[in-house]
């Protein structure tokens, strides 16, 4: 099991475009949960869920959806 955690903080240009807010700050906190599977000698496959939170009040004040899941599936080839 890999378990992952990140913080995103935007500047000022960067927030305006994305969620305009005209000010830096912390903009959101990423979790993920991935089970990695070897298929074989050579393939694996990875099955994760991931939970996005916004942590600014002035961007979440701002934003129709301040928390996102979403899910995914990776395949990979080791030749």
């Amino acid at each position: 099991v890999d378990l992952g955690a990140s913080l995103g903080y935007g500047d000022e240009e960067h927030n305006l475009a994305y969620y305009s807010y005209n000010d830096p700050a912390f903009t959101d906190a990423l979790f993920s949960l991935a089970l990695p599977l070897t298929v074989d000698d050579f393939m694996y496959i990875t099955p994760a869920g991931y939970y996005a939170v916004l942590i600014d009040n002035g961007i979440r004040d701002l934003s129709d959806d301040d928390v996102n899941w979403f899910y995914g599936v990776s395949f990979g080839i080791s030749l």
